[in-house]
């Protein structure tokens, strides 16, 4: 039973979790982004590759919502794709309104909400009902890095 990544030089990836298994997606190996998107099952402590992004990323964040992985920005992106877990398909959705780096990402009632990032102050969230997304407010300063939560 290994215990070991599949690829060892990540740096800024995100991890959502659903039905008990981790994600890791994008990063930088090497100082180059990746779009490789890896699952982590802390049951038997196997990792396997899933299918890569469409999109190299890396400072992305990521939520999980209605059994889709949601992929969203990263360095010098607006981009945002989604992975089907039962298709295994990766596709494109509608971009946000600005870049956003090493942002952060929750979900509250069945809306994705997104916070800052470098050079970034808005907060803006996304309708997958609708396919859209809309700014909602500014935070009082840039936050580069933030964690958000929902409760």
């Amino acid at each position: 039973m290994s215990r070991r990544r599949l690829s060892s030089d990540y740096q800024a990836c995100h991890c959502p979790s659903s039905n008990c298994l981790l994600y890791a997606l994008g990063g930088r190996v090497s100082n180059y982004a990746t779009n490789t998107a890896e699952c982590y099952d802390p049951r038997n402590g196997q990792w396997e590759y899933i299918p890569p992004m469409k999109t190299l990323r890396s400072g992305l964040s990521a939520v999980v919502l209605n059994s889709e992985i949601y992929a969203i920005g990263g360095y010098g992106l607006s981009s945002v794709e989604k992975y089907n877990l039962d298709t295994k398909i990766w596709i494109d959705v509608s971009s946000m309104n600005e870049e956003r780096w090493d942002g952060s990402a929750c979900v509250v009632d069945g809306l994705i909400w997104v916070f800052g990032g470098e050079d970034a102050k808005t907060v803006e969230f996304f309708d997958p009902a609708t396919n859209k997304w809309q700014v909602s407010t500014n935070m009082d300063r840039q936050r580069w890095g933030p964690c958000v939560l929902s409760i």
